[in-house]
């Protein structure tokens, strides 16, 4: 269409101005040359590389709501965090049953700050994985910016739902009905899906997958946004 022609020109303008000017720049531009090749990244993914990817295979990946409620240090890792996540998932009885996830939060938020926090957790595309020896089943999203100098950290964010979202529901691409099923996906074939397609938060903080509002099921006229990191990639 027209205006996926116009973007591409635009980020083929723009792989072609980081490419002439990198090699003669001084240190003060170098940040905005790297901001640039980022976001060159982030478009270029979202919107002409990737595969088209239907409601019904979004849904398989089981994005959730999620809610910490509880957070400790990864006895073996100081960058990891161990965390208790209520997605909504109980037991033969009836009794709510929170995930394992162990995620590299530890350099970005204090565990005080993450305890009662919403996130979007990613619940059925991965594997479980033992990170130095502690299962984690499932992912907790983030919008990251590598933008900084060698001097700085990365930037991290969380993803996080609406205040009004509950725990375990789902959040869907945008325009996702009810009636809604899941496509039925083998676990290699998901984890393959999952990991082709492009994550980002863009200029509102709004979290898009290939371009995409991502939203809660029931309430689709909210967002999920980051706090402040604004056209960068989110995993």
């Amino acid at each position: 269409c027209e205006e996926s022609f116009g973007l591409r020109v635009t980020i083929c303008l723009l792989k072609r101005c980081v490419h002439v000017n990198s090699a003669n720049t001084s240190r003060a531009s170098m940040k905005n040359l790297s901001s640039i090749r980022q976001l060159t990244s982030v478009l270029y993914r979202a919107y002409c590389t990737q595969p088209s990817l239907s409601s019904a295979e979004f849904l398989a990946f089981g994005l959730r709501v999620g809610v910490i409620r509880s957070v400790e240090k990864h006895p073996e890792a100081e960058k990891l965090y161990i965390e208790k996540i209520d997605v909504g998932e109980i037991d033969e009885e009836g009794n709510s049953v929170a995930r394992t996830i162990v995620s590299g939060l530890a350099d970005h938020y204090g565990s005080e700050e993450l305890c009662g926090r919403k996130v979007a957790v990613v619940c059925d595309a991965l594997k479980p994985k033992k990170l130095r020896g502690v299962k984690s089943d499932g992912m907790i999203l983030c919008a990251t910016d590598e933008s900084g100098t060698n001097e700085s950290k990365r930037k991290v964010e969380l993803v996080e739902p609406p205040s009004s979202s509950t725990p375990g529901e789902k959040l869907v691409l945008e325009g996702t009905t009810p009636d809604t099923v899941p496509e039925q996906i083998g676990a290699k074939a998901k984890q393959k899906l999952f990991l082709a397609q492009s994550y980002s938060v863009n200029g509102n903080g709004e979290f898009l997958v290939n371009g995409v509002p991502v939203v809660p099921l029931t309430a689709q006229n909210m967002r999920c946004l980051a706090a402040n990191l604004r056209g960068v990639p989110v995993s």
